[in-house]
This record gives C-alpha cells, sequence and structure tokens, in this order.
C-alpha cells in the first residue's frame, strides 16, 4: 500500500484481488486504491482499472461491503459525466464495466441517471441491468429486480421499454448453513421401512447421507407424503434432489402416474427439479418434441398448478423451437383448471407473454404453423389466451383477425373488440358479438357500448333485450339505474314499445320513475 500511488490501474486491480492480500475483502483497503485512481486527472484510469475485473471474467464481486463501496464512488465520479454520455459509453459502463458491481444497484441510485436519456441509452442502461441480474444467484438481486421494475415505469418521454426478458435465477445451495438446524439423530444411517419414510422431512433426508440410498420408488412415497404447513424451502428441495438425482427422473415418471387429483403441489418443488433438471437441458433437447413431451406433458404434469412467477420466467427464456413452446403450453394448459385466476395470469404474463414476445426467435410469435388467427391463438396461448388484451395479440401478429377468432376471446376481450374495431357499422358482426356474449353467462357479458349506427344499434337493443329480458323480475332499483341511466344510454334510441310494455307489466313506481 506504500506504493499505491506508483501502481498503474490495472496493477491497483490486481492488487485488489491477487488472494494472497485479501484486498478485495477489506473495505477500507479498497476505498484507498479505488480513491487514487479516482484523484488522477488521467480520466481513462477509471476505465483500465475496470478493464482488469472484465478480463478476470468475474461475476459479480460477493463481498457486499466492497461492492457497495466501489460502486458508490465509481457512480459519484461517473454522475457528472453521465449528461455528455453517447449510447456507447452507457453500453460500456452498463453492460461491461459495472457489471461485477450491480448486484448493490438500488432503486435510490436510480437519481444518477439522466431523466432526458435518449431512448437508446435507455435501452442500453436497462439491458445492462437485465443482463446483470439474469446471472446472479437467488437472493442476491432483490434490489437490483426492483431497480429494473421502477427503471422500465420511468421511461423517457416518447420512449417504450424493451420488451421485457426471462430471468433465471439460481437458488444457492449452503450446506453447512441450512443442515445446522436439522435434526439428523432421528434418521440414522439407513433408510427408513417404507411405512416410516413419511416420518421424516425432507430437509432431513437433505441433510443426510441416507439420501444418496434412496430408491426411485422411495422417492415416489416421499413425494407423496402428506406433510401438512410444510415449510421446506428451494433451497432444501434442491439439495435434496442433487442428492436422489440418480433416480429423481425414474421416481418422476412413476409420480405423475399416480391420481394426484385431491393434492395441491409445493411451488418450491417445481423450482428445485427446473434447477437441477430443466436448466440443464441441452440445446437439441429444448427442440426436441418428444424429449419435450415427455417431460412437460409427464413427468412435471403433477407440479405444475403451481408454477412459481421464477419458474415460468425461467421457462421464457429457454430456447424452445415454436413446436416444443407449444407442447409445453398445451402442457401447462390441461393444469389450467386446477389453476386459481392468480396463477393463470401468472402463466401468461411470466410465461406465454414473454416468450412470444422475444425478439431473438426464428419465428417470431410463433406464427409460421399457424393456420389462421384462431388457430395462431389457440397453439401458442392455449386456456391462457382470455388473459391477453387485443392490442397485445395484435401487437405479436399484425394479421390477428379478432371476429375469426370469435369464440376465443373472453368477454372483456370481446367489449374490447366492440369498441376498437368496427364492428358496430356492421349488423353482422355485431350478431355474432352478440352470440359469443349469449355463451356462458350472458347476462354479466353485456357491458356498455358507445356511439354506434342506427342499423346497429337496432340489432344490439334486439339482442340485448332479449338477454336482460329474463333477468328483469329479479332487478333491485340499484339494476334499474345502472341499465337504464347508465349501460343502455346508447342504445336507448332503439327501446321499441313492445318492449316498453313487457318492461313496465310489473314494474313499481319508483322504478318506473328510474326507467
Amino acid at each position: 500500500m506504500a506504493a499505491l500511488e506508483s501502481l498503474s490501474p490495472d496493477q491497483k486491480a490486481e492488487l485488489l484481488l491477487d488472494p494472497s492480500t485479501g484486498a478485495i475483502e477489506n473495505v477500507t483497503v479498497v476505498k484507498e486504491v479505488l480513491s487514487s485512481i479516482l484523484k488522477s486527472r488521467d480520466e481513462e484510469q477509471l476505465e483500465k482499472f475496470f478493464e482488469t475485473f472484465v478480463e478476470e471474467n468475474i461475476t459479480y464481486i460477493t463481498n457486499a461491503g466492497v461492492r457497495d463501496a466501489i460502486l458508490n464512488l465509481t457512480l459519484t465520479a461517473l454522475a457528472p459525466k453521465f449528461p455528455l454520455f453517447q449510447t456507447s459509453d452507457y453500453e460500456l459502463w452498463f453492460q461491461i464495466n459495472l457489471v461485477v458491481l450491480l448486484a448493490s444497484f438500488r432503486p435510490s441510485v436510480l437519481v444518477v441517471i439522466p431523466a432526458n436519456l435518449t431512448c437508446d441509452s435507455y435501452d442500453a442502461v436497462l439491458k445492462g441491468l437485465e443482463n446483470a441480474l439474469a446471472v446472479l444467484p437467488s437472493g442476491i438481486g432483490v434490489e437490483l429486480k426492483s431497480s429494473i421494475g421502477e427503471l422500465r415505469q420511468s421511461a423517457p418521454e416518447g420512449c417504450t421499454p424493451p420488451r421485457p426478458v426471462g430471468v433465471c435465477e439460481e437458488t444457492v445451495v449452503d450446506e453447512v448453513r441450512l443442515c445446522e438446524s436439522v435434526n439428523r439423530d432421528g434418521l440414522g444411517s439407513q433408510v427408513p421401512s417404507s411405512d416410516r419414510l413419511c416420518d421424516f422431512g425432507i430437509s432431513e433426508y437433505a441433510c443426510s447421507s441416507v439420501a444418496s440410498s434412496l430408491s426411485s420408488g422411495d422417492l415416489v412415497t416421499l413425494l407423496t407424503c402428506k406433510q401438512p404447513n410444510s415449510t421446506t424451502g428451494a433451497e432444501a428441495w434442491k439439495l435434496f434432489f442433487q442428492k436422489v438425482a440418480g433416480v429423481l427422473e425414474v421416481a418422476l415418471s412413476a409420480y405423475s402416474s399416480t391420481n394426484l387429483s385431491d393434492r395441491q403441489p409445493e411451488p418450491h418443488v417445481l423450482d428445485a427439479i427446473g434447477e437441477v433438471k430443466v436448466n440443464n437441458f441441452s440445446a437439441t433437447q429444448l427442440t426436441d418434441v418428444s424429449f419435450v413431451a415427455h417431460w412437460f406433458q409427464g413427468r412435471l404434469r403433477p407440479f405444475l398448478p403451481a408454477a412459481s412467477k421464477d419458474f415460468l420466467s425461467c421457462l421464457s427464456s429457454k430456447n424452445f423451437s415454436c413446436d416444443t413452446y407449444q407442447v409445453v403450453v398445451q402442457a401447462l394448459s390441461r393444469q389450467a383448471s386446477l389453476m386459481e385466476v392468480g396463477q393463470q395470469r401468472l402463466v401468461f404474463a411470466d410465461f406465454v407473454l414473454l416468450f412470444l414476445s422475444r425478439d431473438d426467435l426464428a419465428d417470431p410469435a410463433c406464427l409460421a404453423k399457424t393456420t389462421s388467427s384462431a388457430d395462431w391463438l389457440e397453439k401458442n396461448f392455449g386456456n391462457f389466451s382470455v388473459y391477453a388484451t387485443l392490442e397485445q395479440l395484435q401487437t405479436l401478429n399484425a394479421n390477428f383477425s379478432s371476429f375469426e377468432s370469435l369464440t376465443l376471446l373472453s368477454p372483456s376481450q370481446v367489449a374490447e373488440l366492440t369498441l376498437s374495431s368496427g364492428a358496430l357499422n356492421s349488423t353482422n358482426q355485431i350478431d355474432a358479438v352478440f352470440d359469443r356474449l349469449e355463451d356462458g353467462d350472458a347476462f354479466k357479458n353485456v357491458e356498455e357500448n358507445p356511439d354506434i349506427t342506427p342499423a346497429v344499434r337496432d340489432v344490439m337493443m334486439n339482442r340485448t333485450f332479449v338477454i336482460i329480458a329474463p333477468k328483469l323480475q329479479e332487478f333491485a332499483a340499484p339494476d334499474w339505474e345502472v341499465w337504464f341511466t347508465v349501460k343502455l344510454i346508447p342504445i336507448l334510441p332503439s327501446f321499441t314499445a313492445e318492449m316498453l310494455l313487457e318492461v313496465t307489466a310489473d314494474v313499481n313506481c319508483t322504478n318506473y320513475h328510474v326507467m
């Protein structure tokens, strides 16, 4: 340290990275080294310092205190220069130089980034943060993930954030720490008899030598054990699956063949299988229809109803072909009836939409092998198409025909269609819209409509009246109020004398005045 001022920037970086000095674990030393660089009038010294980190191929600096110190000092030095940066400068710093530090990037740090960035510079910063997050272990990039969310929400005027990309977060397994609090005495050194397998938790097996001796049948039994209020986390499941890797595939195949209709899977099980198995699928396997079907429509089937946001997001980043992607969609779609609405929305937002929005697909939005809009919707969205907006569908597929796909659209999508297309100027098309709205709970499906042409208005009033007439006897005062002063206003000019007669036949004075 005495000769610090005489060292070059790359030598100073090497000093920090030299394991024998332990400097990279010492916040005081790190600050002193970096401060000596920042005092230099040679602005290139800072770049040369970071070039050494890049050459060492370091993913991220693990010591949080050191990482925080370097990031804070560096951003403080760069902040006055940001307004003069070109896009290439933002790419250099946020996609290359700062990557080892971005695990410490917090939402509060966003204030140093100019609000008037060009769209290309904004994209460069966002891409750098997202690329860094993609390689960080689970739990390390929480603040960075929040920063990305805030940055996406505050795009410069006129800029559209790049479509989000799926991220695979790794669960770091620290066996020593995990197993410190686990009681391993009860399990012993021998595999329990089949009738006692469920007496022990997954954490106990994961932390014992017994796990490597379990058979595929034992594993099926353990997956079937009913353990109410289980708190086994992804880390324990991952360690467990790593230790039973030799029999895991056979066990999953057998388990998927059992009757599990009354069981709700634990999300952490699929997360762990994803990290141990799915993340290791080769490029060839990801495009093999038979292989993917065997896994997702077979081995993973029982766990899909509880697919987590992290699992789905990671899945969307896999290099599936459109054929194998559609196999996965079909597998998830078959389990949709076992999912809560919120879970179904997750599948759409964090897998379906993310995958189809990717700009690196050989067949963008998987359009090539579809014969119609309805065929495209069915193959690529399955039962999750109802969560897409028409705008999203039209963005993905410029030739998307709403009317061609009418039977697959949800009532809200149909309502959106009537507001955003020429449907209200075609009696044939509005008939088709109401035919769709009469499916299921027709009364609930009828929604408010805008200004329309007289001919179409007549058709809409007739079709609407057919839907609401059977419900009139059940109307309370608020129902009369909302229908006759809000919902029917655009089409009331087509309200006929016959309709009036039917409506007023049994109406009381209060509701008559409302009408």
